[in-house]
């Protein structure tokens, strides 16, 4: 893998739209070597502080901390991440 190749943390409390996002979306063909998934924001903080994505696609409604939470704690510390929001 290359280190020019992006990141990317997919973000839902529900286990079908995280799979889906995760197996369906072709990831190589976009220039992602990297795909994590978490099951709430919280998780996903812990994720992106370690692994520093470049992309996190997020469910809006979430426990712990909702998508929208998740997105200024991510700004604060990495402003060139960049955010997708999903929501049912």
């Amino acid at each position: 893998m290359s280190e020019s190749q992006l990141s990317a943390l997919i973000v839902d409390d529900e286990s079908t739209p995280r799979e889906v996002l995760a197996q369906y979306i072709p990831w190589t063909e976009l220039g992602f070597g990297r795909v994590f998934c978490a099951r709430d924001g919280r998780d996903a903080w812990e994720i992106a502080q370690k692994e520093n994505p470049d992309l996190i696609i997020s469910d809006v409604k979430m426990p712990h901390l909702d998508g929208v939470g998740l997105c200024r704690l991510v700004y604060e510390h990495m402003a060139s991440c960049r955010f997708i929001f999903i929501s049912g």
